[in-house]
């Protein structure tokens, strides 16, 4: 089971920083702290479902290859084995999620440069005097979310 965990490692890392940067990333700009905790919460939530699926098959596998029909008690085969894939679990949740954040943040700041770039060219519309917007797409995995600039005068 140790080379499980140390595929279900990274795997879980990914899982946890899509789901993370999926539900982090609304419309417009701004970092929205206040969303933090429910994104955490729903990223341990999804991820776990799916964990929870891959360690009863990995304990499936794991009795069926080496604990049936043999010497050794399931309980020392399984339990060590369980007990590494929850601790691996409960680094790699806060480890995507952090990363989650990080790239949150990435994103934030480059959209604030790029809204700087632009209004620095931009003119403003000659009848209402308003400055255009500057807008984006959101980089994958929020693709399907567009970031707008703040209204400036």
């Amino acid at each position: 089971m140790t080379r499980t965990a140390a595929i279900a490692f990274p795997i879980t890392v990914f899982l946890a920083w899509v789901m993370y940067v999926i539900d982090r990333t609304g419309n417009g700009p701004g970092l929205k702290w206040h969303m933090v905790p429910n994104t955490v919460t729903f990223a341990a939530t999804m991820v776990g479902v799916a964990y929870l699926v891959f360690a009863v098959i990995a304990g499936v596998v794991v009795y069926f290859t080496k604990i049936r029909g043999g010497s050794v008690s399931a309980m020392s085969v399984l339990g060590a084995g369980l007990v590494r894939l929850l601790v691996v679990f409960l680094i790699a949740v806060p480890v995507g999620s952090a990363l989650g954040e990080l790239y949150a943040y990435v994103e934030e700041r480059a959209f604030l440069k790029e809204t700087e770039a632009f209004m620095s060219t931009a003119k403003a519309e000659p009848i209402t005097g308003d400055m255009p917007l500057y807008s984006r797409r959101r980089w994958w995995p929020g693709s399907a979310q567009q970031l707008v600039s703040p209204l400036r005068k």
